[in-house]
């Protein structure tokens, strides 16, 4: 009888004495990653890791923002850094540097990933010091940043729209709804829902019947009367591009492309009978919904107002330069 194999027992040098091979996936899509364990910046995928026994890893105990770095600028980075403050207050995680520190950090590993089209992602975490729930173990918070290439949308979701399902997934907490928090595991389920139903996302309802959020992203509707409306943030995270959307959608009332804009509550029932429908978020920007709950909205495809947004956000992400913050690139 053969011997039982052995687990191969490997030193940095083993992992690190050659090159990444040309299929590995991470070396197109990982550019940079900064960690407070290692107190500095890596390039090297393999470098990218965070410790089993910090809270962030098996417990979910942290807090993070994704923003989104256009034509070699971060877009809305006073906001992001603004909600990301917010979320670490409620949940209990003081940073362990300054604000400027913070910005700092953000912009260099920024610069140092040399992405001009990208995703930066910042991560605060309860800290290492063990496996149990109590933070009580954890000695020194960490944070984390990496920037990464964007994340795929497909052109069909723009062209054609999305086939969304409300979710059967329980909702969270409305005290939980204004924290960013880094338990998504619920936020995995409701998408491996839609999966499963054939639908292209999930869509939280709360109790009484009002829309609340997708996994990552804020809903709103354009109602026959050419009204915009997107629920309150009672249920739902408070949107960053959701915020800027209200703005750009006042401009089209100005225009009298629409007859108002409002945050209030939106019965499911209502959304049913909406002209337009659309997801909101830092990676999908302005996405229509086509149909919801197996009923077509509006005429069952995207219609004029998402269409205009969408492009007025883009244009707002590339050129208005009071929302981007450029990058100190090293050229």
């Amino acid at each position: 009888m053969p011997p039982p194999p052995k687990i191969p027992h490997l030193k940095a040098s083993d992992l690190l004495g050659g090159t990444l091979p040309p299929e590995d996936p991470r070396r197109d899509r990982y550019f940079a990653m900064y960690s407070s364990v290692l107190g500095g910046v890596v390039t090297d995928p393999r470098l990218m890791t965070i410790p089993l026994d910090d809270h962030l890893v098996h417990r979910g105990d942290g807090v993070f923002e994704a923003l989104a770095i256009v034509g070699g600028k971060v877009y809305q980075l006073d906001a992001h850094l603004a909600r990301l403050k917010r979320s670490a207050e409620l949940a209990g995680l003081p940073f362990p540097v300054t604000d400027a520190e913070v910005r700092f950090l953000l912009l260099e590993t920024s610069a140092v990933a040399r992405a001009r089209e990208a995703v930066l992602r910042i991560f605060l975490s309860r800290g290492t010091g063990g496996f149990s729930v109590s933070p009580g173990e954890c000695s020194q918070r960490h944070i984390y940043i990496i920037v990464t290439a964007p994340e795929p949308v497909p052109a069909s979701f723009y062209l054609h729209g999305m086939k969304v399902i409300t979710s059967r997934v329980p909702l969270r907490d409305p005290a939980f709804a204004e924290m960013k928090g880094c338990n998504y595991q619920p936020n995995a389920l409701l998408e491996l829902e839609a999966i499963q139903a054939e639908a292209d996302s999930a869509l939280w309802v709360d109790e009484e019947g009002y829309l609340a959020e997708g996994s990552n992203k804020n809903v709103a509707i354009v109602t026959r009367d050419q009204v915009f409306r997107a629920p309150p943030f009672r249920r739902a995270l408070r949107g960053t591009t959701l915020l800027r959307v209200l703005d750009l959608a006042r401009r089209l009332q100005r225009e009298g492309v629409l007859t108002g804009v409002e945050q209030s509550e939106v019965l499911r029932e209502e959304a049913y009978r909406a002209a337009e429908m659309m997801f909101l978020g830092t990676s999908l920007k302005v996405v229509p919904i086509v149909m919801y709950d197996g009923q077509p909205i509006g005429e069952g495809r995207p219609g004029p107002v998402t269409r205009a947004l969408g492009k007025r956000l883009e244009e707002d992400m590339r050129h208005n330069e009071d929302l981007l913050t450029p990058i100190p690139y090293h050229d």
